[in-house]
């Protein structure tokens, strides 16, 4: 296998290993974490599918990756990247939420440049960074927390109905002219 592959391969088997972990850790967990860790998992992939493409047109970065893409993505990193996100906070999610966000910062920036020939850094992939915490990051955690502990209501809907808009209007959209090779 070469490195494309590799690196391809570790970026999703890691979170989900980790997930898997986290879920014997836990007893096999209660279904307001479940449920927590569905709709964060689910916002991340919605909301850094969208945000790639910025980066992209930005030059923040570039994916240099054949097969498995959508818009230019490659789908096995965003589902690792989603579960990371995703799933861990939600099955270890005792930490505070700021400490969640400075450790996916530091892990972001200590594997980012790790990640060529498939992830090719530009000069401003930090703002990219540091836009996809404010975006995918912080909403998931803000999302998982206020699932498990069944608060604000208003604020979880509101995240679950811009959820909902962003997967029918843009991604399964995008899935859908991918596989039909039409816009």
């Amino acid at each position: 296998m070469d490195r494309a592959g590799v690196i391809r391969s570790v970026t999703l088997l890691v979170p989900v290993c980790a997930a898997l972990v986290g879920i014997v850790i836990q007893a096999l967990p209660g279904t307001r974490v479940k449920g927590a860790a569905c709709l964060s998992t689910l916002w991340c992939f919605c909301t850094l599918l969208p945000l790639n493409v910025i980066a992209q047109n930005q030059h923040w970065w570039q994916f240099k990756a054949e097969g498995a893409t959508l818009v230019g993505v490659p789908v096995d990193m965003l589902l690792g990247w989603s579960v990371m996100w995703g799933v861990l906070p939600a099955l270890f999610g005792r930490s505070k939420a700021w400490l969640w966000v400075v450790m996916f910062l530091w892990l972001d920036v200590l594997t980012m440049n790790r990640l060529s020939p498939v992830v090719l850094m530009g000069d401003g992939w930090l703002m990219g960074e540091l836009l996809a915490i404010a975006v995918a990051l912080v909403p998931s955690l803000v999302l998982t927390r206020l699932t498990v502990t069944e608060r604000m209501l208003h604020v979880r809907v509101a995240l679950q109905v811009v959820l909902f808009a962003l997967l029918t209007m843009y991604v399964v959209p995008e899935i859908v002219f991918s596989q039909t090779n039409s816009s």
